[in-house]
């Protein structure tokens, strides 16, 4: 039997004026006349006293509308030169029915609108009618009723193709009909994603057309009938409960439709639960990093930026009760959070369904981030925010107006603001920073982010884990390619969501496969984190991986280079992929058959470098990346890849070296350093050359116990680092408990971070992170001797015995200390001992 609804499968239709009056209070203050119409049942009288009442009332505030058009038309062609220009471009393109939709123009003959079909995201975003508000502002500028008529067919057409569904039931899926569509349908116009962000762009384009001639009392009447209908459908839908970033939008949406209407019968009601709605949702969604649980970045931005609208609109723009004191709290660490993640030029990185659009090999110059941070300096008066958004948009200063253009402008900014490596821990990110970090204009900077978070809530997350997107000087070299252009993108499941389109490892040979490490999952972590002057430490694991576990280091010597180490421990011998994306370009192939290197011209390039003893075969594969051009998208990028297959386990280390604009490498020459027979069978290392007579060597144990070497070396950890300069060794680091080079050494009774330098020839700097209880340290002058010790701005004069080449401490020592070996009973410079 076909499906007949009745009028109780009907909650949220408003048929008629009868309906739409019987949805008001008409014993609002100001009403009087329109209750008087409507009890006398003269509709359409009550309807123009009702619309003019709606122009002229005072207690509730839009951003702008008809009184303040001169004003905002002057000061965007003042402040904002070229935006008319452009705001009539797109505008035309709307009045012709062309609308460009992530890549592609889609166009209607004659008006004759499509709603619906089968493609499911730029339908999707074509019911979102954010091109609404390009018609108004272009009737502002320039006053043409053409632009009305073009908004209205728009409105009118979408009115009379779309009746809101009857059902109040769930439903998924099945061919579209009215009476079939639910709120979470895969496509179509009453999506609620859709809904709520629809309806907050209708009445932003209606307050540019409120005054105009042909915006007759009965175009009114079915706009606010619809407007109706969109506030009951999308409460009922709220009312389920669910928390995303979907609830955010759609009480974001009707926010300021309940707020201007408040003599609506449901309307304090609806306000009320959107609040509770939005605080809820901040609080819940948003950990204690300030990430949102998608854990992805785009989505994450549109959480904050339109959670910020709502509550200026609600607080800041009309003075009624805004969100709690912790769902504020939680809204200012959604910016705190994009701020830690920036990258140098200011740029973001990417993480799942995010797109990521790169100008082939350009140099990535420095920008503004104003359409994000913009709005979050004029709701926080946060210098950060100032500084990172650069300017404010002609978008906000229509939003915001006047009086949030001078706010913005009245917030110093920051000029030496700047970022340190940090570990987020609920996320489970790492960022590696030196440098500035922070709006580099002078490009000496270098940044990775070490991204060992699990899948996100929802459906946006990528087969990207232990991912890591790297970006020296003034470009990203190691980039991760985002989602393509669209949802539609034929390659958007087939490439840009496998393992293959991101910077990990495949493990057997099926890269499409997904992984499904749901959200809060143990089985990705973060295990180790350090940082300190001289190096950042990360390492991260995925277990599980088809049986596989994955072990992936990255050790920063800060300034200059990364090494990457992955290890693999399971049974078998899989086959194994170690994957870098570069950005669209030229990638040189060096004379040992393994090492690539970029050539991009005027920027920064990459060299990468395998050196460890493990055999790889080493190849250059085709990946995709987007400009964000509509006509040129999924153009071919180079992915450099490294193969093996033996018994696991297996290593995979890896140099990834970067070079500023017009430097060239060193010649790396790397070699391997056997561990001493009958140590530890774990131990290994290797050395390359890092500078101008500059050899850096590795020294690593997987077992963590002792391992000794064949050229005398010894450690007792996880990682040893040392530096050699001019044939003599200048720095040693250590990842454990001791590490002995020649004449220095470190010793630590449990796990530690430590780092000896040598300044001077007398003169050294010492870092630990734990008390150390041993130092050793070359001495090259005879006779009586003695080492003193700076810290804290005191000198002080430390037990040590002093052999025939070195000299041995042994007192605790922790923090960052200065070391100086002098004569005894001598005077050190400017010292004061205690």
């Amino acid at each position: 039997m076909p499906f007949a609804p009745t009028q109780a499968q009907q909650p949220f239709r408003i048929a008629d004026e009868q309906a739409f009056f019987s949805g008001i209070d008409l014993n609002y203050p100001g009403l009087g006349e329109v209750k008087e119409a409507v009890e006398a049942q003269r509709y359409d009288e009550a309807a123009e006293r009702y619309f003019r009442f709606l122009g002229r009332r005072t207690d509730r505030r839009f951003m702008y509308g008809p009184e303040n058009r001169d004003e905002v038309v002057a000061d965007l062609r003042r402040l904002y030169p070229d935006f008319e220009r452009k705001t009539l471009e797109k505008a035309e393109r709307t009045l012709a029915y062309e609308l460009p939709i992530e890549g592609t123009a889609y166009r209607w003959e004659h008006g004759d609108i499509t709603w619906r079909n089968e493609n499911k995201e730029w339908i999707n975003i074509q019911n979102r009618m954010a091109y609404l508000n390009d018609l108004g502002l272009a009737y502002w500028f320039t006053g043409d009723e053409k632009y009305f008529d073009g908004w209205w067919h728009w409105i009118e057409d979408w009115i009379a193709d779309n009746p809101v569904p009857d059902h109040t039931v769930e439903l998924t899926g099945g061919t579209w009909a009215p009476h079939r569509q639910s709120y979470t349908a895969p496509h179509g116009p009453w999506r609620a994603l859709e809904t709520g962000i629809r309806i907050g762009n209708w009445l932003q384009s209606y307050h540019y057309f409120a005054d105009s001639p042909r915006f007759t009392t009965e175009r009114k009447g079915r706009f606010f009938r619809s407007a109706m209908e969109h506030t009951r459908y999308l409460y009922d839908y709220l009312k389920r409960g669910a928390c995303g970033n979907w609830e955010t939008t759609v009480s974001s949406g009707i926010i300021p439709l309940v707020v201007l209407m408040p003599e609506w019968k449901n309307s304090e009601d609806i306000l009320r639960f959107c609040r509770t709605t939005l605080s809820n949702n901040l609080k819940a969604a948003v950990n204690d990093d300030g990430f949102q649980f998608e854990l992805t970045v785009d989505y994450h931005r549109h959480v904050g930026e339109t959670a910020t609208k709502a509550v200026y609109f609600i607080s800041e723009l009309n003075g009624l009760p805004g969100l709690d004191d912790e769902a504020m709290d939680k809204l200012r660490k959604t910016y705190d959070l994009i701020a830690r993640l920036k990258k140098p030029d200011n740029s973001n990185p990417s993480m799942g369904d995010m797109g990521v659009y790169f100008k082939h090999a350009r140099s990535e110059a420095v920008h503004d981030d104003a359409d994000f941070f913009g709005r979050a300096a004029v709701l926080f008066g946060d210098p950060v925010y100032k500084t990172l958004a650069g300017s404010f948009t002609a978008e906000d200063y229509v939003y915001f107006g006047k009086t949030g253009y001078d706010r913005f402008n009245g917030i110093p900014t920051l000029p030496d603001l700047a970022f340190e490596s940090l570990l987020l821990p609920t996320s489970r990110l790492v960022v590696m920073r030196s440098g500035k970090a922070c709006r580099d204009e002078e490009g000496g900077s270098l940044y990775c982010l070490f991204d060992n978070s699990p899948d996100g809530a929802g459906s946006h997350n990528h087969h990207d884990y232990l991912n890591i997107e790297l970006f020296a000087y003034d470009k990203t070299l190691v980039v991760d390619p985002g989602r393509g252009v669209s949802y539609n993108d034929p390659l958007f499941t087939a490439y840009y969501r496998t393992v293959r389109a991101h910077n990990g490892v495949q493990v057997g040979t099926d890269g499409k496969r997904q992984l499904a490490k749901k959200a809060g999952s143990d089985e990705v972590r973060n295990e180790a984190w350090e940082s300190n002057a001289l190096y950042d430490y990360a390492r991260g694991r995925l277990r599980d991986y088809d049986g596989v576990d994955h072990e992936r280091e990255l050790f920063f010597v800060k300034g200059e280079y990364w090494l990457l180490r992955d290890r693999l421990t399971g049974e078998g011998s899989p086959v194994l992929k170690q994957y870098f994306h570069t950005l669209p370009g030229p990638v040189e192939r060096q004379a040992d058959s393994l090492s690539f290197r970029t050539r991009y011209a005027d920027c920064a390039n990459l060299c990468i470098v395998p050196v460890g003893k493990e055999p790889v075969v080493a190849s250059i594969e085709q990946g995709y990346m987007n400009t964000g051009n509509e006509h040129d998208v999924n153009v071919p990028a180079p992915i450099i890849a490294y193969t093996q297959q033996k018994s696991l386990p297996a290593r995979f280390e890896t140099l990834l070296f970067p070079l500023k604009k017009g430097e060239e490498p060193p010649v790396f020459a790397p070699r391997s350093i056997a561990a001493e027979d009958g140590a530890d069978t774990t131990a290994y290392g290797f050395s390359f050359v890092s500078g101008p007579e500059r050899r850096d060597r590795f020294y690593r144990s997987d077992s963590g116990r002792e391992g000794r070497f064949d050229d005398g070396t010894m450690l007792d950890g996880t990682l040893g680092f040392c530096r050699e300069q001019d044939g003599r060794t200048t720095l040693i680091a250590l990842r454990g408990r001791t590490f002995a080079e020649g004449d220095f050494a470190l010793r630590s009774a449990c796990d530690n971070d430590a780092w000896l330098r040598r300044d001077s020839t007398d003169r050294y700097t010492l870092y630990s992170r734990e008390p150390l209880n041993e130092i050793s340290l070359p001495v090259e002058k005879r006779g009586r001797r003695q080492i003193v010790c700076l810290q804290d701005g005191v000198w002080k004069r430390l037990p040590a015995d002093f052999g025939t080449r070195k000299a041995s401490v042994r007192c605790p020592l922790q923090g960052t200390v200065v070391l100086r070996i002098e004569p005894k009973n001598g005077k050190t410079p400017d010292a004061t001992f205690r």
